[in-house]
């Protein structure tokens, strides 16, 4: 069992996939970053395996398949998803899984809408989510 396990599903990433698991893997050194390939053509497999991670591959073409077969297959204490194309910043993530792993949070999910809040009040939001996503 992983202690952390970084889930990527991605589908045509290459552009982005190296700095998304550069990233992880610099917050994140004690994870395994894990790239589930949905059928990408542009060798976004490829690129994640030069970059460290752990590649996959789920044929049944879409996301929902793909993140059915992460959660199938792999097993942690903390799973990280983001997407492969960069939209969510990895600076995070290690308090995120902190608190995962101390049982301080059962859940966790940031939108594309909470990053846009996020990047505007910054420590606000993150400590507003912190109290409301707390384990009772």
């Amino acid at each position: 069992m992983d202690k952390i396990a970084v889930l990527i599903p991605c589908y045509n990433e290459s552009k982005t996939i190296k700095k998304v698991v550069t990233d992880f893997k610099t917050v994140l050194p004690e994870a395994v970053i894990y790239v589930y390939d949905n059928n990408s053509t542009d060798g976004t497999d490829e690129v994640a395996k030069a970059a460290g991670a752990v590649v996959r591959y789920e044929y049944k073409q879409g996301k929902g398949n793909v993140i059915r077969s992460m959660f199938r297959d792999i097993d942690a204490e903390c799973y990280i998803m983001t997407d492969g194309d960069d939209t969510y910043p990895a600076e995070y993530a290690p308090e995120m899984a902190q608190k995962v792993l101390e049982k301080k949070w059962i859940w966790l999910s940031v939108t594309d809408f909470h990053l846009h809040i996020m990047k505007k009040t910054k420590d606000l939001f993150i400590i507003l989510v912190m109290h409301l996503l707390r384990k009772v």
